[in-house]
């Protein structure tokens, strides 16, 4: 259970991997991004209402929007932008990168559904096959 709560605030502060056993599965991927989002916007929005309340702000909505655009929009796009950039460097770097079975929204070998790494490849080059480039 606390593996779950680690994992939950990870993506919640938009932070990388976590090493075990030689393999690594990346915590933050497209989906893990937008859950942040989704996760970051409802507790600004359920904390805004107790404040708004609180000290009725009622005419000052724009302390909300201003919140979510420092605390929400922009770190996830800055975020997003560092994963492309890693994902991009990943495509570039490894022989798992340039295989056509591989996914770069997710970092995942899509016929083993395994994360592959700079030093595991999931199939050991078994499976490996180029991409098409259209």
């Amino acid at each position: 259970m606390d593996q779950f709560f680690k994992k939950i605030i990870n993506i919640i502060k938009f932070e990388t991997t976590e090493q075990t056993d030689g393999k690594s599965s990346p915590v933050v991927t497209t989906g893990s991004i937008v859950f942040g989002v989704i996760v970051r916007t409802a507790l600004i929005i359920i904390v805004s209402f107790f404040l708004v309340d609180y000290f009725d702000f009622r005419g000052n909505w724009w302390i909300v929007a201003v919140a979510l655009w420092f605390l929400v929009a922009f770190p996830a796009y800055r975020r997003f932008k560092k994963f492309s950039e890693e994902t991009d460097a990943f495509i570039e770097e490894t022989l798992c990168g340039k295989c056509r079975y591989f996914d770069p929204t997710s970092k995942l070998c899509t016929v083993l559904d395994e994360h592959p790494t700079d030093n595991y490849i999931p199939c050991g080059g078994e499976s490996w096959e180029p991409r098409q480039n259209l």
